[in-house]
């Protein structure tokens, strides 16, 4: 029986920027096989960051809070947390070291919930193509279909979160992911 061929980090890339959802020019993360790539523009670049030889190595990596390396990583945007700084980052486990930061989780909640307004008085419009909403319904319907996500999923996630209770879902996260790959394991969004 012939080897299945291993897939290159391009082949397995994503073709959306993991900040603002759209497609464009796109540069991909460095670091073994992260599957994300960006707009110079969104990671605060100029264009030459595009083709430039330099290693680069994405938010996703590092924990929001202090810098060191992140153990949990939001399904949605760059934003990731370590385990030492899980229970103070407002962060979401949902399944095994994959959750959501707050900002994902309410617009994910929004739209399994079929609601239209943000906690912060803004309308949310996941139908019109020229928003940044639209484009994370698109991509939250992508995630949920490839980490076999439901509604039920989120919205537990985000009562847990209301509730101040994550510390629950996230004590089984640390048992059930100890040795697993980091890469099986959203501040900047902009209109």
């Amino acid at each position: 029986m012939p080897r299945k061929k291993r897939l290159t980090k391009e082949e397995i890339s994503e073709n959306w920027c993991y900040v603002c959802k759209d497609g464009g020019k796109l540069r991909l993360c460095d670091h073994l096989r992260c599957p994300k790539v960006y707009h110079s523009e969104c990671v605060d670049k100029d264009e030459s960051f595009l083709v430039a030889e330099t290693k680069w190595t994405c938010n996703w990596h590092y924990c929001h809070v202090c810098g060191k390396a992140s153990k949990f990583y939001c399904l949605c945007c760059p934003s990731a947390v370590c385990k030492t700084c899980l229970y103070d980052a407002q962060f979401a486990v949902v399944k095994r070291n994959k959750g959501f930061c707050n900002s994902c989780l309410e617009l994910a909640w929004l739209i399994e919930t079929n609601k239209d307004v943000k906690s912060v008085g803004c309308n949310i419009d996941v139908n019109h193509p020229k928003t940044t909403d639209y484009f994370f319904n698109g991509y939250w319907q992508t995630i949920k279909q490839k980490e076999g996500l439901t509604s039920k999923n989120v919205i537990l996630a985000y009562d847990l979160s209301k509730k101040g209770e994550m510390h629950k879902r996230a004590s089984n996260a640390f048992e059930s992911d100890e040795g697993r790959d980091p890469m099986e394991r959203c501040p900047g969004r902009k209109k």
